[in-house]
This record gives structure tokens, C-alpha cells and sequence, in this order.
């Protein structure tokens, strides 16, 4: 290497008329090629360019089974509006005059404009005309094929073809020096002060689509085969072009290591992390058709079972801690660790007992403030240098108590609550701890089906295959059947 870059200093500095170092432009206009290939980020024996070969020797080839994504989809930002809220730089781009007339009306920096809270679909003017809302995913939201429904956003859509009830015009009214100001707005007499910036088209969002979270660490995509979610401009959406188009199918190929492998070297990265997924970059994806193969069908299949089982894991979030990341990525399996205090709240009343009467604690004084555990069977509690009680007994209640209390500053201990039964809360916490783990288990083993499917048909070797899967284990710091 060092011998190449030497060669290559003498010529491109022969040609220049001067001496030193080279700049990668020299090379250019040198047009030089040399014996050995000139180093680059990506090594040819990276799995990422190995994969990047496959796949575009699979572009180009005779059997035209594989074509450039936008030949069947097409790839589109999510909606816009253009003033999802009151933000610090609209107020200060805003004209002196519009601003204090927004504000004499009582707006303040971060009040929401034409991106409502959660909820606010169910209130008047809205619940009239339930088509001037729709609702958007908030990127946390976004799973392997499956939307958390309870993280959206509702975004104000109005268009010429769907224009605003009198209540709805008199409820953004007061936004109006704001909205008409809006770059798109004001730059095109035939658009409405109230339209939505950039509303996309009603029919589009309404269709089964693909959802790409637009920057990530790696390619996450969720499918909406009902067509119930409208992603805002935060997203990119993908939909098909013809009535029939496989979503769920087209959801499992862009999910696969192996396209957020090729996406890494090919597609918009401005960063070693990042992942920027927007339509010119996805539109060059290579998509291979599924042509009837039968493994398409069950790449579709098992893409569904895996939404479902994200959406089963979901409410396991809040006495699992962690699963909130775990459960993004279905190659982890774990880890899944209970937090016991969080689960000794989803008992019902009845099988909860207050430490004041709890028969196997004693509590001494009135023990209030910051815990700090001074033997096995004891736990006592400050208040500055203080301390102002205690509590003594069994030392398996008095470290669920700790859990309980969770060093945070509690004004009256003996009132919290325990299990009454902690044989049999230990029992619940056990099971609640294998169920998870089996439902991560089973998402782990479905995903890798779906990447041995997706490799066989774009006609990777067995070897590359496994070194895929080994890449994707890997990636995610766990372990799974093929382990």
C-alpha cells in the first residue's frame, strides 16, 4: 500500500508541477489506475460489500428478477405541515406584527399548531369532522412491521378537497398570521392560509403501505396493511403502485440485514450510526419481485407473526426493564430482568398489604425520607442527618421493600404496600419473566427465517448467508436458535 501511494504521489505531483502530498481530486484528473484496488472505507472482503455485489450483479442480470424498488413502489415523505407547533425559530422568523398578534391571543413557545396531542381527536371542533385529523406514528413507535398505537400525534389535514367545517376555521383561526406566513402558503396564491403545507395524497396514506423510521441506527420499518396511519414528514413512506401490491412481503426484504447491509455502503449515511431513509436513496433499492415464489408468501406470513408478537410484548414494557429497546430489534433476546416494584403495582388491592400491618414487619417510629439498609432485616430512613424510623423483619419483604421504595424521598413508609403473599408474587414474577422470554425467543427464530428466505432469493451462497445472520446476531449483542 505504501508503495502504491508513492507511485501515485510521483504522478499526480509530475502532472501538477509540484511535490507533497496528493488530494483525492489529483487522482481524478490523473485518471490513474493502479494494479491494486485504492483503499477505501469498505474492504471487498466486508460482508457489506460482498453484499453490495450480490445484489447489484442480481440488478443487472438476465433474469431481470430483481429491479430497482421504484419500478413497483413508490417512496414518499410523510405529511408536512409546516407548523407542527409554536417553535422558537418560527417566533423568530415570524414578522413583528404577526407574532404580537399571536400572542395577545395567549400562544406561547411550544403550544401545538397543526400537530395535536393524543386525545384531542375526541374533542370538539375535531370529533365534528373527523377527517381534518389524521393520526402519525411517533417515531418510537415504529417496530419490526407493527405501530405501537399508543404513541401518535394528530396532524391537521386540510385540503381544497377537504376544506374546514366553520368550527374547525374558527378553532385555527387564531394561528392564521402564522399559517399564511408559511413559506409553501405564501409563495402560492392558489393555496389556502388553512391547507396543510404538504398533505400528500388522501389515497396514498389510505392504502397498505410500509412506514421507514427516516433516521435511525438501522432500518426499521412497520407495515400498515389497513391503511389506518398517515406518518407525518418524519417519516418515509412506501407504497405500491399497483392495487395488489405485497406489503408485508416488501416489509420482511427491507427489515433483512441483508438490505441494511447494502443500504449501509449504497444508501444515505451521513454518519458510521445513521441511517437516513429518504425516497431517492430507498427508490434504488434492489427489490426482488415476488413472481409468484412460493417463499414470498411466507416471508409475508412470518412478517405478520412477528408484528403480532411485538404487539403482544408491548405491555410487558413496565415491569421489564429495558424491553422498550429490546423489543425494537427482534434479534434480541434479552436481557429480561423484572422490576419487581413495578409489578407489585399491577396487583389488585386485595393482594396488597400496607407495611403498617404487614405481620412480618415491625416499624419503629415514623420512618419517612431516603432508605438505606444497615442489615439484612432492617431498613432504615433519614431525613438529612436525621433518622427518622425504621423498619425490621423478614429480609426478603425488607429487600422488596427497598425495590419498593427505589431511593427515592418517601413522606410516610409504613402506608406503601407489599405483597401479602410474596411465595406467590415470586411465582408471578417467575412467570411473567419466562413468558417474555419465550415471546423474544420466538421473534428471534421467525426473524432469521425471514433472512434465510430473503437470501435465497436473491441467490446468496449458504456461506454468505450464515455470515449474514452471524452479522446480524452480532449487531444485536444476543444470541438465538443458530447460536
Amino acid at each position: 500500500r505504501s508503495e502504491l501511494l508513492e507511485e501515485m504521489t510521483r504522478r499526480v505531483a509530475g502532472r501538477q508541477g509540484r511535490k507533497g502530498g496528493i488530494h483525492v481530486h489529483d487522482v481524478a484528473q490523473a485518471n490513474l489506475k493502479p494494479e491494486h484496488p485504492w483503499p477505501v472505507k469498505h474492504r471487498e472482503v466486508d460482508i457489506a460489500s460482498r453484499v453490495v455485489s450480490v445484489l447489484e450483479a442480481a440488478l443487472v442480470g438476465p433474469a431481470a428478477a430483481v429491479e430497482r424498488l421504484d419500478a413497483s413502489w413508490k417512496p414518499f415523505m410523510g405529511i408536512q405541515t409546516c407548523a407542527d407547533a409554536y417553535s422558537v425559530k418560527i417566533r423568530r422568523n415570524l414578522p413583528a406584527g404577526a407574532r404580537d398578534q399571536i400572542e395577545r391571543d395567549g400562544a406561547v413557545v411550544g403550544d401545538p399548531v397543526y400537530a395535536l396531542p393524543p386525545g384531542d381527536e375526541r374533542s370538539q371542533p375535531w370529533k365534528s369532522q373527523p377527517r381534518a385529523l389524521v393520526r402519525s406514528p411517533e417515531p418510537e413507535a415504529i417496530l419490526y412491521g407493527a405501530v405501537d398505537s399508543d404513541l401518535y400525534v394528530n396532524l391537521v389535514y386540510l385540503t381544497t378537497a377537504n376544506p374546514p367545517s366553520p368550527e374547525v376555521l374558527e378553532a385555527v383561526e387564531r394561528w392564521k398570521p402564522l399559517l399564511e406566513k408559511r413559506a409553501e402558503i405564501a409563495r402560492n396564491p392558489r393555496r389556502k392560509w388553512w391547507e396543510t403545507g404538504w398533505p400528500r395524497s388522501a389515497g396514498d396514506l389510505a392504502s397498505p403501505k410500509v412506514i421507514a423510521l427516516h433516521r435511525t441506527d438501522r432500518g426499521r420499518f412497520a407495515l400498515d396493511e389497513q391503511g389506518e396511519w398517515s406518518p407525518s414528514g418524519r417519516m418515509c413512506v412506501v407504497v405500491g403502485k399497483s392495487k395488489d401490491a405485497p406489503a408485508a412481503y416488501l416489509c420482511g426484504l427491507i427489515n433483512s440485514e441483508l438490505i441494511d447491509l447494502w443500504y449501509s455502503i449504497r444508501g444515505r449515511v451521513p454518519r458510521d450510526i445513521w441511517r437516513d431513509y429518504e425516497p431517492k436513496p430507498l427508490s434504488a433499492i434492489p427489490y426482488r419481485r415476488p413472481d409468484g415464489d412460493p417463499r414470498a408468501d411466507e416471508i409475508a406470513i412470518l412478517v405478520r407473526e412477528i408484528a403480532a408478537n411485538r404487539r403482544v410484548l408491548l405491555p410487558h414494557r413496565a415491569v421489564v426493564r429495558d424491553l422498550g429497546r429490546t423489543i425494537k430489534d427482534p434479534w434480541k433476546t434479552g436481557p429480561v430482568e423484572v422490576d419487581r416494584a413495578a409489578l407489585a403495582r399491577e396487583l389488585p388491592t386485595s393482594e396488597l398489604v400496607s407495611v403498617r400491618v404487614d405481620p412480618s414487619l415491625e416499624v419503629g417510629g415514623k420512618p419517612a425520607g431516603r432508605p438505606r439498609c444497615e442489615a439484612p432485616d432492617t431498613l432504615a430512613f433519614r431525613r438529612g442527618r436525621e433518622e427518622t424510623g425504621r423498619v425490621v423483619g423478614d429480609s426478603a419483604r425488607i429487600d422488596l421493600l427497598e425495590e419498593v421504595v427505589g431511593g427515592r424521598t418517601v413522606d410516610d413508609v409504613s402506608a406503601l404496600l407489599l405483597p401479602r403473599d410474596l411465595g406467590a408474587f415470586e411465582r408471578r414474577a417467575e412467570d411473567r419473566r419466562h413468558d417474555v422470554a419465550e415471546l423474544l425467543r420466538e421473534g428471534r427464530e421467525k426473524v432469521e427465517r425471514v433472512e434465510r428466505l430473503v437470501c435465497a432469493l436473491y441467490g446468496l451462497t449458504d456461506e454468505l448467508t450464515a455470515a449474514v445472520v452471524e452479522h446480524a446476531v452480532k449487531r444485536a449483542g444476543g444470541s438465538g436458535p443458530s447460536d
